[in-house]
């Protein structure tokens, strides 16, 4: 970190001592023209001199610019040549220069059209050489394509955000990235998870996508929580993953954009405005349910590596839109806080 801010501090006083001499140049080359227009500077030496001085001055940054501008033509022409040809989002990184955003927006396009054109050939041909070279590839492949729902494509899927990593070694470079996605469609709700290398100087077959999970809204708690709310631990194995259920085979709600296992309860749901002023005469869950104005949860989740449970309450709807309670308890039963969500926000406001 040190070294690269020293070459950036470097390149910036380079740059503005070229800028400097360029001025001065520009400068002497045009008071050298002018002079040597006025007819009385006529035969003499001096203004040719600074047009001769000017010049040269400029250049050195007329070069360098010169240089940069071509580097970044043909970086272009390089890029626009490799997106019209290449045949995987493999061959592209593997030939071009890319950042995580842009990479992870080719790799989904690039997935989701051929899985909806049912070409396993050209879908399969995005995931690093390691996967495919997986005895178990191609056995993947066919579950993925046997459960996708199709249509995904032409979605317009809200991104999570990225998480990434990698190294800079002396110019050796690995980049790796993960990207979650989800999108909201009314009556079902898909959940998608994307994780790829898209550089590696030292080992360029690591490069392409490393793990693709499709889901819709049961299918995701069907693979990925238990009934008590606990997240089920996948192994390195499972990175090809597509797992559609109906409503008659898992009960799920989205809820602040995520996924839940659902249960019905038997009591009549309450009011924000209620559910907060239960909350605030309760120290714990328990003392809540003991009221009898609020049953057991419709929804629990357990957050790895935490102490703390979230419990989800279905409320009335307001505004003819669904509302949700989500009360946060520590491991000992005490009520921590509850925010009031909808199918998509999760933070409408706090209710405890």
């Amino acid at each position: 970190m040190a070294l690269a801010t020293a070459l950036v501090l470097i390149l910036i006083i380079v740059a503005a001592v070229l800028g400097i001499v360029f001025l001065i140049g520009l400068t002497l080359l045009i008071i050298g023209i002018v002079r040597k227009c006025k007819a009385k500077n006529k035969g003499k030496k001096s203004p040719v001199a600074l047009i001769v001085t000017g010049s040269v001055l400029m250049v050195p940054s007329i070069i360098i610019v010169g240089i940069i501008v071509y580097n970044l033509v043909s970086s272009d022409m390089n890029r626009a040549k490799w997106e019209r040809e290449a045949d995987s989002v493999v061959e592209l990184w593997q030939n071009t220069n890319v950042t995580d955003d842009k990479a992870a927006k080719q790799a989904l396009a690039s997935l989701l059209t051929h899985a909806d054109m049912g070409d396993k050939e050209a879908f399969a041909k995005n995931f690093a050489k390691p996967l495919r070279d997986d005895p178990e590839f191609n056995e993947k492949i066919d579950r993925f394509f046997a459960e996708y729902p199709g249509g995904l494509a032409g979605l317009d899927f809200k991104s999570s955000g990225g998480g990434g990593g990698g190294s800079s070694n002396r110019g050796v470079r690995e980049r790796h990235s993960i990207y979650g996605y989800d999108i909201n469609l009314g009556d079902e709700s898909y959940y998608l998870e994307l994780a790829f290398c898209y550089v590696n100087d030292t080992d360029p077959d690591q490069i392409g996508v490393t793990r693709f999970e499709v889901y819709n809204l049961g299918g995701y708690v069907d693979y990925n929580l238990m009934q008590d709310g606990h997240v089920i631990s996948h192994g390195d194995d499972d990175y090809l993953v597509c797992n559609i259920c109906t409503p008659d085979e898992v009960s799920a709600r989205r809820i602040g954009g995520h996924a839940y296992r659902w249960t019905e309860s038997e009591v009549e749901p309450v009011t924000a405005d209620e559910m907060e002023q239960i909350l605030k005469n309760c120290t714990t869950l328990d003392d809540a349910i003991s009221t009898g104005k609020i049953g057991q949860p419709n929804s629990e989740y357990h957050t790895p590596n935490s102490n703390g449970t979230d419990y989800i309450y279905e409320l009335k709807p307001e505004d003819g839109e669904a509302r949700y309670a989500k009360i946060v308890v520590s491991s000992d039963g005490r009520l921590l806080d509850s925010w009031l969500n909808s199918e998509d926000k999760r933070t409408i406001r706090k209710l405890f």
